[in-house]
């Protein structure tokens, strides 16, 4: 029984291989992934493009990820390596320890990115893209799910204090809760980014894109509150910041939201 495993182990491997003719040549076949890892990261964080830097960590742990799945099922981490057959088990590693559909299929999508965008396109290290047949991962659907009036209601009501804190933090929880835009974009919202006359907020979003939000009467009146209280001769121009005027931070904002 075990002969016939170990058989079958060789076997799988070699149907995991790549042809000789995807490499435009053959020595790169044996480039260990983590080299290519590394200036992947640094070609991302010196792109003309801004990556930002929670791109930029994503795709890194990702990738590592990858590499010890390799390590872990006795693979050595060359390029060679990066095959469909590894991917998918890779993935299914992901499911077996209760990872979410959605973190999957993310990370998926990153790796392909890897492969496709930088070793085929980018250095022309082969001639396909190694992945290319490794199918996208699309999460079912699933209704988002929104607070209650009296939920919010419940959340405003955790800042009833008249102190500096609880006013800002009112403020910033109610724009978050107004505009839907993403907690990272209503953490490093500035001053220019606040459209007082009109009650918007013009931020540059993923992607680089332009986002228009609209404030509600409620949350334009505590941010009046908070702008009141604000700081006024600190050197940043950023919205949020602490009593000492400087910028809040993502921790600094993430124990708010707890």
């Amino acid at each position: 029984m075990e002969a016939d495993r170990a058989v079958l182990t060789l076997k799988d491997r070699e149907d995991m291989r790549h042809p000789p003719s995807v490499w435009t040549d053959p020595s790169y076949a044996e480039e260990p992934l983590e080299r290519l890892l590394a200036d992947y990261v640094t070609h991302l964080r010196g792109r003309a493009q801004a990556v930002s830097p929670g791109t930029v960590d994503k795709y890194r742990k990702t990738l590592v990820s990858l590499v010890r799945s390799l390590r872990s099922h006795g693979d050595e981490p060359i390029l060679a390596a990066l095959t469909p057959g590894a991917v998918n088990r890779w993935v299914t590693d992901q499911h077996q320890k209760g990872r979410s559909e959605d973190g999957i299929a993310s990370r998926l999508v990153a790796a392909k990115v890897f492969s496709h965008k930088y070793l085929y396109r980018e250095l022309e290290l082969t001639t396909v893209d190694l992945l290319r047949k490794v199918p996208r991962i699309t999460p079912p659907d699933r209704p988002a799910q929104v607070l209650t009036d009296e939920e919010r209601e419940q959340v405003l009501a955790c800042f009833d204090q008249p102190t500096f804190e609880d006013t800002r933090n009112r403020s910033l929880v109610s724009v978050y809760m107004a505009t839907g835009l993403r907690f990272k974009e209503v953490l490093e919202l500035t001053l220019a980014n606040l459209d007082k006359v009109h009650v918007d907020i013009v931020t540059i979003g993923k992607g680089r894109r332009e986002r228009r939000a609209r404030l509600s009467p409620r949350a334009l009146k505590y941010v009046r509150e908070y702008l009141r209280d604000r700081p006024r001769d600190g050197e940043s121009d950023r919205l949020w910041l602490q009593a000492d005027g400087i910028p809040l931070g993502y921790w600094g904002g993430m124990s708010i939201m707890r």
